[in-house]
């Protein structure tokens, strides 16, 4: 069967009080709005996932 996929992803820290996450590269600092993206996806057949990164100190 075939299938279609809507996918968006975000990164950067997350703080729950307000539902963003706000990320941080060389252009500059975005603030995304979690609660407003999951209202995207109300009342779809959906797969959800959270990842947590850290750094990891390498050898020697």
């Amino acid at each position: 069967m075939a299938k279609s996929k809507t996918t968006e992803s975000y990164k950067g820290e997350f703080n729950y009080e307000t539902m963003e996450i706000t990320e941080e590269t060389k252009d500059g600092t975005f603030v995304y709005d979690i609660k407003e993206a999951l209202k995207r996806f109300d009342g779809k057949n959906l797969s959800f996932q959270l990842v947590e990164e850290n750094p990891v100190q390498p050898k020697g």
